[in-house]
């Protein structure tokens, strides 16, 4: 399986439909694999403002804003990027 950035090159000057959409075509068809949701893994690469530089996290992050979901912290990062106003969080 052939990866996103190896057939488009750097993705980030195009806009979320075009990643998820070139995400979806790199996909491989059958198998037991559970790819995480195309959207909200484009959306990890592109958060704005300042996020975390953990992979996971960034994950969390574009998930909760996708959902509108308010996400549970105690990671200082995680708890500064949600009093920026860039994702609802709850501080443990």
């Amino acid at each position: 399986m052939a990866s996103i950035r190896a057939i488009h090159g750097d993705i980030t000057s195009f806009g979320i439909d075009a990643i998820v959409a070139a995400a979806n075509a790199t996909l491989p068809r059958g198998g037991g694999a559970f790819p995480p949701p195309c959207r909200v893994g484009a959306e990890s690469a592109l958060l704005p403002g300042e996020p975390h530089g953990a992979p996971a996290d960034r994950f969390l992050i574009a998930a909760a804003r996708a959902k509108g979901l308010v996400l549970a912290a105690r990671d200082k990062t995680i708890i500064d990027y949600g009093n920026a106003g860039d994702v609802l969080v709850l501080e443990l």
